[in-house]
């Protein structure tokens, strides 16, 4: 996969993730892919659109100031990116980072780093 492809699959996870689409999201990542959260490991296309759903009940939250960089090959990417929401009352903007694994064209690992709200 070229870097090009590598960066149009890492942007199309993160406008998904800002519609809260989550049928949208799955589809840009591999049947098993595993994403990484402060809680654990869940595995697969319908653990991840879960737990978007799950996000999105509880917080409106939005990725913004995404820097997108890339390796070499193409097959792994990281996000820097400020986190910005509500939630319940409170609104908040914080620092987040993300790494991706890409097999195919497609996100087969995402783990997802955030600071305290």
């Amino acid at each position: 996969m070229s870097q090009d492809q590598a960066r149009e699959a890492v942007e199309a996870f993160f406008r998904a993730f800002n519609a809260g689409d989550g049928s949208a999201m799955a589809a840009l990542v591999t049947d098993d892919v595993a994403h990484d959260l402060g809680s654990g490991q869940e595995i697969g296309r319908d653990a991840l659109r879960s737990n978007l759903a799950q996000l999105r009940s509880a917080h409106a939250e939005e990725a913004g100031d995404v820097e997108i960089m890339i390796n070499a090959s193409g097959s792994r990417a990281a996000a820097e990116f400020t986190l910005r929401g509500t939630g319940g009352e409170r609104a908040y903007s914080i620092a987040a980072g993300a790494f991706f694994d890409l097999d195919g064209g497609r996100v087969s690992r995402v783990t997802v780093y955030r600071a305290p709200a």
